[in-house]
Parts: structure tokens; C-alpha cells; sequence
């Protein structure tokens, strides 16, 4: 759920409007591309400052090269360091707001921000650091706030609402999908296979629906009451715009359909013409032809343009502000521009002055919080783990797990599965020396006419009673919303009962099999995306 805000931003001067979704952005007529301060390091290594609009080191050199910080609202921004988030303020840099730390936390919109820690349920704070209200256990997921107020939220069933920010619930989750909203509305449908997509009001009332046998959707949300969208089925058909209930207000006839440039932002919006980038205003005119390879909407009549391989800035007149001498553009600081000059960056009046320079700039941002009941899943892994560390022969696990020989016959190993709840799984081999099943024979004497021989009689097959010496696994967490780093911390203090540490992820206890005591020795690790689990019985 995190994203890095500065490498992002550069993808949505190539046309994307994924993070202008994902930050909420919604005031009239602000670019989510404009930042009142910024975190940079004005030479690389450095800590991290905060410079303002006017380029002025308002915070000089107090977090480490190492930390991240958030966008900054109003001044108020989180610190993440040491895998904590810590909420400060400019005004007094060097001393946290509160004493509470967080596992994950969203940026500040509407005055409040999304927080949450392991085995907590998901809270809602202001920029003061009190807590403005907790959402149930019933809501595992909550977005973060747009700038008009609303969040989405997700409960256990995996249906979608939506919530203010005092935490009431203003739109009930009954939604297979539901966007984040803006300009007071947003899309959703009942279930992911509806065909038809609904205009919901901040209320979940009906403003309008749009067919998508008709219209293929170019966005997600809605800006300045408008929404693009194409023909369905036709990739190759022009643009159309849609008002806020999902009539048609008109063409732009010389386009062809860009899904990454498609929304408002100030009356104006770019498009494509399949070669080249232009702009409409907002009765479909264009007002600059399709001649740049990139174009960002900064709003209030400024774009920044990528002509051959340089950046620059333009405005509603096609008029050169910045000279296209930048290899990036990352930005807006009030009337000033980021731009970007091979590894460096400079702010930029609309003069073309340079203001000030630094090595970097990065933002460290999540979109959502989850709840998660981490001690449950903890020990239901716990449990199924110290299970196998009895080690249980094939007999037992033929018994436990109602295995059919027929199955297993010249195999030498037992593979189990537990599902939990559907939020996790784990699958075990136990691992033998010799087969798992066995044939069980007899001597017989018989006579063939001429002499007496002896054969080998089978009396059937029987599962073996051999201890295994050694059981690999996985641990799967199912559910995306759960993170796997809290969960392998936890399941590692869980495993230190009962047994002793050899290290912090290797955990030894001694056990009986066949009379005789065995060290049970344990290693959990964990990978990019599960948990491996190695038993070894040492006798």
C-alpha cells in the first residue's frame, strides 16, 4: 500500500491519473501536483529539510538521510522511521506531537488522517494527534480521506461503503466496488460483474449510471462535473464526455481515446490524438493542438510539457513560461516549479528564475489502513505448527487427515494443508526416510508338479510407524489487506513459549519419539511473500 510520491509523479507526467485518485485530491481548481512544503535533501546523503513555497529551508537538516516523510498538510506531516510513523509539525520539528506511534498511516486530508497499529482497530485522528473517532471491528480496511471530507471503507464481507471523518458511515458497505469520490460523487457498482456502473451523492442516492456495454470508463472518479470515457469494445474511437448523472455533453472528434490522460483539473484536460498530446477546455475546444509528447495539468491555466526529451512549462495560450531545458518536471510550489536537471531538481519562478536547488525530494505515503487480528492468526499458525513438532508418524497422519493408502503407496513423504478463515493457509510435508506405506509380506511353501519352491505373499499394506526427520512448509497470508512483516513478529515472540532460542528466527525444544528424547529444532523465515518453516527432528 505504500507508494514513493516523486518516482509516481513522474509517471503522472507521462499521463497517469492513478495517484491523482489514490491521493484524493479534490479542492477546486488544486493541482494534485502543488505542495506548500516539501521534504528534500539539498545535497545527496544529506538529512532531511523542509523547504516552503519560496524555496526558504523552514526545517533545516533534522530527520535522517534514512527516514521518509509524508506530504506535508498544513504543516502537520508524519516521520517514518524505524518502521514507526511519528506525527510532527514544522512550528516544532524536533519534538513529535504525541507520544503514539503507528504501524501505518495515511497522508492528512479534511484535517485528519487514518491510523493503525497490529491487533487494533483502525482509528481516525486530527493534526492535534487525538483521536477522532475508531472504526469497528467489522471494517477492515480504510482508505485515506479526500480533500472533501470521505473515505472508503471496506468491511469483512468485502463489500465496500464509505465514511466522514467522524467516522460515520454515510454510504453502507453493499458494494462489490465503489471508487474513491470526488466532486461530491462517486462510482460503484453492486457487484463486479454489474454492467451497470452507479453515480452515488455523498448520501448513496442515485444521481445517474453510466452502461459500460456503452462506455468504457477513462477514469474513476469525476472532476470539475465531468467524466471521460470511449465507446465500449472500439479501442481505436474518440473521446466522449459525460456530465455528473451520465448524459453526454460532447465529443472531442479529432482525439483517440488515452485512458492515463483523461480527466479535468481547472476547466481544462489533455488528450491524444495517437501521436501527440494536446488540451480541451471544458466545452471540448481545443485550445492547444496535439504537438507535445507529455502533458501534466497543473491547474489554474499552467501545464508542464515534454517537447522532444525536455520538460518545460506552458500556459492556456501555448506560451512558453519555463523553457523546455528540464529533463523532468516533479511539481508545483504555489506560483513556482519543480523541475528536474539530470540528478538534481530546482524551483522555478514562472519568470524562469531559479529560486533554490536540491539533490532530492521523496515523499513516503499509504493509501489505506487495515485492521488486522494478528494474535488470532498467530495462534492458529502456533498451534499447527507445535502440532507437528510431536512427530507424527504416517499412521497418526493417515488417521488425522483420513488419508487413503492408495494414494501413497512408494512415496516418502505426507503433505497437509489448513486453511483459516480464508485469511490464511498453511501447508506442511513431513518428509520420511522410507516409504510411507508399507507392504506387508509372508513366506509361503508350494509345489508346482515337480519341485517345492517358496514365494512372497502380500498381506496388504499398512502405513508406516517411522518418525519423520524433517517437515517444509509455507505460511500464506490470503488476504492482501493483512501485512506479512507484523504477522512473521508476532508468530516469532509466539514461538519463543515453551522452547529456546538458538536465534531470532531458530527455536529448539527436546520431545520423545519412540522412548528415546529428540531435539525438535524449528527455523521460521520470511520471504517476500509467505512464511517458510523448516522442522528437523535431531536424534
Amino acid at each position: 500500500m505504500k507508494n514513493n510520491l516523486r518516482k509516481t509523479l513522474l509517471t503522472i507526467v507521462g499521463l497517469s491519473v492513478t495517484a491523482i485518485l489514490l491521493t484524493g485530491c479534490g479542492k477546486k481548481n488544486k493541482s494534485p501536483f502543488d505542495y506548500d512544503y516539501l521534504p528534500v535533501q539539498m545535497s545527496k546523503g544529506d538529512s532531511w529539510s523542509i523547504i516552503d513555497k519560496n524555496g526558504k529551508e523552514v526545517v533545516k537538516e533534522e530527520y535522517p538521510a534514512d527516514a521518509q516523510l509524508s506530504r506535508i498538510y498544513e504543516g502537520t506531516y508524519w516521520v517514518y522511521f524505524n518502521e514507526k510513523y511519528q506525527l510532527y509539525n514544522i512550528n516544532n520539528p524536533k519534538k513529535p506531537i504525541m507520544d503514539n506511534e503507528f504501524a501505518t498511516a495515511t497522508d492528512f486530508h479534511s484535517d485528519v488522517a487514518v491510523v493503525g497499529n497490529p491487533n487494533q482497530q483502525i482509528r481516525i485522528i486530527n493534526t492535534d494527534g487525538k483521536i477522532v473517532a475508531t472504526l469497528g471491528k467489522d471494517i477492515k480496511r480504510c482508505y485515506a480521506f479526500t480533500d472533501e471530507g470521505y473515505a472508503v471503507i471496506v468491511n469483512t464481507d468485502n463489500k465496500y461503503g464509505l465514511i466522514d471523518t467522524k467516522g460515520n458511515i454515510v454510504i453502507t458497505p453493499a458494494y462489490a466496488e465503489l471508487e474513491t469520490p470526488s466532486d461530491g460523487l462517486t462510482l460503484a457498482r453492486k457487484e463486479s460483474d454489474d454492467n451497470k456502473v452507479l453515480i452515488l451523492d455523498m448520501k448513496g442516492k442515485k444521481q445517474g449510471e453510466i452502461n459500460r456495454d456503452k462506455y468504457f470508463l477513462l477514469n474513476n472518479g469525476f472532476h470539475e462535473g465531468k467524466i471521460a470515457v470511449r465507446d465500449a469494445g472500439d479501442t481505436d474511437t474518440h473521446t466522449v464526455v459525460l456530465d455528473n448523472t451520465g448524459k453526454k455533453l460532447f465529443d472531442i472528434k479529432k482525439s483517440k481515446e488515452e485512458f492515463r490522460s483523461a480527466a479535468y483539473w481547472g476547466e481544462y484536460m489533455s488528450f491524444s490524438n495517437g501521436d501527440a498530446i494536446g488540451v480541451v477546455n471544458d466545452k471540448g475546444d481545443i485550445i492547444i493542438r496535439p504537438k507535445y509528447k507529455a502533458i501534466a495539468n497543473l491547474a489554474n491555466g499552467y501545464f508542464a510539457a515534454r517537447k522532444d526529451e525536455k520538460w518545460g512549462i506552458i500556459n492556456a495560450d501555448d506560451e512558453t513560461l519555463v523553457d523546455f531545458d528540464y529533463s523532468g518536471f516533479g511539481g508545483t510550489m504555489g506560483d513556482n516549479f519543480i523541475m528536474q536537471d539530470g540528478s538534481s531538481y530546482s524551483l522555478i519562478d514562472k519568470n524562469g528564475k531559479e529560486l533554490t536547488s536540491f539533490a532530492a525530494f521523496d515523499f513516503h505515503s499509504n493509501i489505506g489502513v487495515e485492521y488486522v487480528d494478528v494474535t488470532g492468526l498467530t495462534d492458529a499458525a502456533y498451534s499447527y505448527i507445535s502440532q507437528y513438532e510431536q512427530g507424527f508418524t504416517p499412521q497418526q497422519l493417515a488417521k488425522e487427515l483420513s488419508l487413503s493408502m492408495d494414494d501413497f503407496h512408494y512415496q516418502s513423504y505426507i503433505g497437509s494443508k489448513l486453511d483459516v478463515d480464508g485469511k490464511m493457509s498453511i501447508e506442511l510435508s513431513s518428509r520420511y526416510e522410507s516409504y510411507v506405506a508399507e507392504e506387508q509380506t509372508h513366506q509361503e511353501e508350494f509345489n508346482d508338479g515337480w519341485f517345492t519352491q517358496t514365494r512372497t505373499v502380500s498381506d496388504g499394506w499398512n502405513w508406516s510407524t517411522e518418525a519423520p526427520y524433517r517437515i517444509t512448509g509455507t505460511i500464506t497470508l490470503e488476504d492482501s489487506s493483512i501485512n506479512l512483516k507484523y504477522f512473521y513478529k508476532a508468530l516469532l515472540e509466539k514461538m519463543t513459549e515453551g522452547r529456546s532460542k538458538v536465534s531470532d528466527n531458530v527455536f529448539t525444544k527436546n520431545i520423545k519419539i519412540d522412548g528415546s528424547t529428540v531435539e525438535c529444532r524449528t527455523t521460521l523465515e520470511q520471504n517476500y511473500s509467505t512464511v517458510g518453516i523448516e522442522i528437523v527432528f535431531r536424534r
